[in-house]
């Protein structure tokens, strides 16, 4: 059973260090998207602070996002319920918003979903 209570422990002290201090803290969506694009490091540790800094933001204004996958060029993809927007944060960590079915396409065969990233489209805006 501590096992499970060191893991936990160890992913709170982790996520410390991500999220942003109260005077930083994101304030909108677009707010955590750029903050999310200046984070140093790559597509994981952007990915860990966009992650890290949703439950703040959701307390302060009823916003949320969830990750909806893997793209099949390895972008991670977060997007709100109910929503069509969506945050794409590619392997070399760059930060991008676009649309769901149009810029990030979802297709299901036996079964299993699969993401598409339309980089052709001009609907992307880098953050």
């Amino acid at each position: 059973m501590s096992g499970g209570t060191d893991q936990g422990e160890a992913k709170i002290t982790e996520d410390r260090g991500l999220i942003a201090s109260a005077e930083d803290s994101p304030v909108s969506g677009a707010d955590l998207f750029a903050k999310t694009a200046r984070q140093p490091g790559g597509q994981a540790e952007r990915a860990r602070y966009f992650e890290a800094n949703i439950p703040a933001l959701t307390r302060l204004r009823d916003w949320s996002a969830e990750l909806a996958g893997r793209a099949t060029d390895g972008t991670i993809i977060y997007k709100k319920e109910k929503q069509v927007r969506v945050l794409a944060i590619k392997e070399d960590g760059s930060v991008y918003t676009g649309s769901w079915n149009e810029e990030v396409i979802s297709s299901e065969k036996g079964g299993i979903e699969t993401l598409i990233c339309n980089w052709a489209s001009p609907g992307w805006k880098q953050w």
